[in-house]
């Protein structure tokens, strides 16, 4: 299952995607995220895995620039821009070990420290038994 939350800090809105999510393990899911603010443009996804710290998966400066992805996560994740405002988390194959909760954070600065100030959503992910 995946919840989605509008959240809003510093007047920037972002929003996570989608709502509610079901789906069997090996399939792939896409997480959606939207700021309504062109100079937050950097954004970045993280998770939070059960007994786990908060974990970086990667970092996003901005359309037509290069993704930067932890090392635990290259193979993991692919983060797709299509617009300043707009990026997607592909989760390639679902498992057990992926059920988290996934953030989304923007910031209009690329220090790992200042953009936690700013806002984030969450989704959590649950799978369904085979």
């Amino acid at each position: 299952m995946l919840l989605s939350i509008t959240s809003f800090a510093h007047g920037i809105k972002v929003t996570q995607k989608p709502e509610v999510l079901f789906d069997q393990p090996k399939n792939s899911a896409e997480l959606v995220c939207e700021t309504d603010d062109t100079t937050y443009y950097n954004i970045y996804w993280y998770r939070q895995g059960k007994k786990e710290g908060l974990a970086l998966i990667a970092h996003s400066p901005g359309e037509g620039r290069e993704t930067a992805y932890e090392e635990n996560f290259k193979n993991v994740y692919e983060v797709k821009r299509s617009t300043a405002t707009h990026s997607s988390l592909m989760i390639k194959s679902l498992s057990s070990e992926l059920s988290a909760v996934y953030y989304c954070a923007t910031s209009e600065h690329t220090d790992t420290e200042v953009h936690r100030c700013c806002t984030q959503t969450d989704i959590c992910l649950k799978l369904l038994a085979n």
